[in-house]
Protein backbone atom coordinates (compact mmCIF):
# COMPACT_ATOMS: atom_id res chain seq x y z
CA UNK A 1 0.00 0.00 0.00
CA UNK A 2 1.59 3.58 -0.72
CA UNK A 3 0.68 6.42 1.45
CA UNK A 4 1.89 10.13 1.03
CA UNK A 5 3.53 10.74 4.47
CA UNK A 6 2.57 14.72 4.49
CA UNK A 7 -1.20 14.38 4.22
CA UNK A 8 -1.23 11.31 6.40
CA UNK A 9 1.49 13.47 9.13
CA UNK A 10 -0.93 16.59 8.88
CA UNK A 11 -4.17 14.83 9.44
CA UNK A 12 -2.53 12.34 12.37
CA UNK A 13 -1.13 15.96 14.07
CA UNK A 14 -4.46 17.88 13.32
CA UNK A 15 -6.25 14.75 14.82
CA UNK A 16 -3.71 14.40 17.72
CA UNK A 17 -4.12 18.01 18.85
CA UNK A 18 -7.92 18.13 18.95
CA UNK A 19 -8.36 14.61 20.78
CA UNK A 20 -5.41 16.30 23.29
CA UNK A 21 -7.10 19.49 23.59
CA UNK A 22 -10.75 17.45 24.22
CA UNK A 23 -8.48 15.95 26.56
CA UNK A 24 -6.49 18.54 28.34
CA UNK A 25 -9.45 19.65 31.09
CA UNK A 26 -10.25 16.13 32.02
CA UNK A 27 -6.52 15.21 32.94
CA UNK A 28 -5.75 18.54 34.38
CA UNK A 29 -7.65 20.75 37.11
CA UNK A 30 -7.98 24.30 36.56
CA UNK A 31 -5.60 26.11 38.98
CA UNK A 32 -7.10 27.82 42.15
CA UNK A 33 -6.20 31.65 41.07
CA UNK A 34 -7.87 31.15 38.11
CA UNK A 35 -4.78 33.52 36.32
CA UNK A 36 -3.03 32.91 33.24
CA UNK A 37 0.03 32.56 34.71
CA UNK A 38 -0.44 29.55 37.43
CA UNK A 39 -2.62 27.93 35.22
CA UNK A 40 -1.22 23.94 35.08
CA UNK A 41 -2.89 23.41 31.78
CA UNK A 42 -1.16 26.45 29.56
CA UNK A 43 1.58 24.46 28.30
CA UNK A 44 -0.18 21.07 27.16
CA UNK A 45 -2.30 23.66 25.57
CA UNK A 46 0.35 25.28 23.79
CA UNK A 47 2.02 22.21 22.71
CA UNK A 48 -1.32 21.15 21.52
CA UNK A 49 -2.22 24.19 19.42
CA UNK A 50 1.59 24.13 18.03
CA UNK A 51 0.61 20.13 17.15
CA UNK A 52 -2.41 20.94 15.23
CA UNK A 53 -1.03 23.95 13.75
CA UNK A 54 2.30 22.02 11.93
CA UNK A 55 -0.77 19.61 10.98
CA UNK A 56 -2.45 21.95 8.96
CA UNK A 57 1.08 23.03 7.48
CA UNK A 58 1.33 19.37 6.22
CA UNK A 59 -1.83 19.15 4.61
CA UNK A 60 -1.48 22.50 2.88
CA UNK A 61 1.99 21.76 1.37
CA UNK A 62 0.50 18.18 0.52
CA UNK A 63 -2.61 19.63 -0.65
CA UNK A 64 -1.57 22.77 -2.24
CA UNK A 65 2.30 22.76 -2.98
CA UNK A 66 1.67 19.26 -4.22
CA UNK A 67 5.27 18.46 -2.51
CA UNK A 68 5.17 14.48 -0.59
CA UNK A 69 7.00 11.89 -0.63
CA UNK A 70 4.81 8.66 -1.39
CA UNK A 71 6.06 5.24 0.85
CA UNK A 72 5.44 2.00 -0.07
CA UNK A 73 4.00 0.13 3.35
CA UNK A 74 4.38 -3.36 4.28
CA UNK A 75 0.90 -4.68 5.48
CA UNK A 76 1.95 -7.79 6.41
CA UNK A 77 4.65 -6.36 8.71
CA UNK A 78 2.47 -3.64 9.81
CA UNK A 79 0.22 -6.17 11.12
CA UNK A 80 2.60 -7.32 13.46
CA UNK A 81 2.91 -3.72 14.73
CA UNK A 82 -0.58 -3.29 15.20
CA UNK A 83 -1.01 -6.68 17.06
CA UNK A 84 1.37 -5.18 19.30
CA UNK A 85 -0.41 -2.03 20.00
CA UNK A 86 -3.31 -4.24 20.39
CA UNK A 87 -1.18 -5.82 23.47
CA UNK A 88 -0.38 -2.32 25.24
CA UNK A 89 -4.07 -1.62 24.34
CA UNK A 90 -5.20 -4.25 26.05
CA UNK A 91 -2.39 -3.65 29.19
CA UNK A 92 -3.60 -0.17 29.88
CA UNK A 93 -7.39 -1.10 30.12
CA UNK A 94 -6.23 -3.78 32.99
CA UNK A 95 -4.44 -1.49 34.79
CA UNK A 96 -7.68 -0.30 36.72
CA UNK A 97 -9.23 -3.84 36.61
CA UNK A 98 -6.13 -5.74 38.46
CA UNK A 99 -3.50 -3.47 39.18
CA UNK A 100 -0.67 -2.44 37.85
CA UNK A 101 1.58 -5.43 38.74
CA UNK A 102 -0.81 -8.52 37.54
CA UNK A 103 -1.42 -6.64 34.61
CA UNK A 104 2.51 -5.45 34.04
CA UNK A 105 3.28 -9.45 34.58
CA UNK A 106 0.91 -10.30 32.13
CA UNK A 107 1.86 -8.29 29.33
CA UNK A 108 5.73 -8.94 29.97
CA UNK A 109 4.42 -12.58 29.42
CA UNK A 110 1.96 -11.87 26.61
CA UNK A 111 4.82 -10.03 25.03
CA UNK A 112 7.16 -12.47 25.14
CA UNK A 113 4.68 -15.19 23.31
CA UNK A 114 3.68 -12.68 21.12
CA UNK A 115 7.59 -12.29 20.40
CA UNK A 116 7.91 -16.17 20.29
CA UNK A 117 10.57 -16.42 23.09
CA UNK A 118 11.31 -19.85 23.44
CA UNK A 119 13.69 -19.02 26.33
CA UNK A 120 12.68 -20.01 29.61
CA UNK A 121 15.02 -17.26 31.10
CA UNK A 122 13.51 -14.47 29.24
CA UNK A 123 10.17 -15.33 30.77
CA UNK A 124 11.88 -16.11 34.18
CA UNK A 125 13.92 -12.58 34.36
CA UNK A 126 11.12 -10.75 33.00
CA UNK A 127 8.48 -11.70 35.85
CA UNK A 128 11.32 -11.14 37.88
CA UNK A 129 12.77 -7.89 36.81
CA UNK A 130 8.79 -6.49 36.62
CA UNK A 131 8.31 -7.64 39.94
CA UNK A 132 11.55 -5.73 41.17
CA UNK A 133 10.74 -2.52 39.73
CA UNK A 134 7.13 -2.34 41.03
CA UNK A 135 8.46 -3.23 45.05
CA UNK A 136 11.71 -0.50 43.93
CA UNK A 137 8.55 1.95 43.25
CA UNK A 138 5.84 1.13 45.42
CA UNK A 139 8.17 0.42 48.83
CA UNK A 140 11.63 2.29 47.90
CA UNK A 141 10.04 5.45 46.61
CA UNK A 142 6.24 5.30 47.65
CA UNK A 143 4.23 5.16 44.76
CA UNK A 144 0.90 4.05 44.92
CA UNK A 145 -0.16 1.77 42.07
Amino acid sequence: MKIKTNLAAGLLCLAASVIIWILIPYQIGEAAGGTITSDARLFPKMFTILIGSLGIVLIVISLVFHKEVVKEIQVKQEAKVMGYYAIVFVFAILIPVCGFLIAALLFVVASLIYLKSRNKWHYIASVLVTIAVYLAFSKGLGVRF
